[in-house]
């Protein structure tokens, strides 16, 4: 067993298995060798304390890049970052303090963000290159929601599908099925 990791993930290809540590560090790990290295040590070097590990981390489509949430104590704030692997700028998205995402995933170009906040419905579109929001929309309404949330981008890139369980046994569980791009646009529009 490797010790250290809080979060992995395989490339796209499954050529490598990366990590985040308990402090947001990723690592390249080598499970034949029993071994990690270093990929981006300065991921979160900049945060203050206070905050949790990572507990969301996605790879962007080509694995050069990926996507990593980590949330505060106090006041409780919700973090996400663009962290190239590579020593290139690392870029927050700018996630409004009323919004906690828990889920998150990249467009099929890996040009967008989508977040899932698991509690009240909305789900966040944002540019990763600026860290700006597109908009948000609601997949279900805020007194059934529950938990749960999860997000998956269509093997073609031509959708996205997101799912809540909503707790209540009248109300069950929620899916919905967007065609992507468009529903960039509607969250610009809904956002208005």
């Amino acid at each position: 067993a490797i010790e250290g990791f809080y979060v992995l993930r395989y490339t796209p290809d499954g050529s490598r298995l990366i990590g985040a540590t308990f402090t947001g560090e990723l690592r390249a790990v080598d499970p034949a060798r029993g071994t990690s290295e270093p990929l981006r040590a300065d991921a979160f070097a900049d945060l203050p304390g206070g905050y949790a590990p990572p507990n969301e981390f996605v790879l962007n489509p080509d694995g050069t890049a990926a996507l990593l949430r980590r949330q505060s104590y106090h006041p409780s704030r919700v973090l996400v970052r663009h962290v190239p692997l590579a020593a290139e700028k690392l870029i927050d998205l700018r996630v409004p303090d009323w919004y906690h995402p828990a889920t998150l995933a990249y467009s099929p170009d890996g040009l967008h963000a989508v977040t899932v906040e698991s509690q009240t419905g909305w789900v966040g579109f944002w540019e990763v290159a600026s860290g700006k929001s597109l908009g948000f929309v609601r997949v279900v309404l805020e007194d059934v929601a529950w938990g749960g949330g999860q997000v998956e981008v269509a093997p073609d890139g031509r959708a996205i599908a997101v799912s809540y369980s909503t707790g209540h046994h009248e109300y069950g569980s929620k899916i919905a099925v967007w065609p992507w791009p468009e529903v960039l646009g509607a969250a610009g529009e809904l956002s208005k």
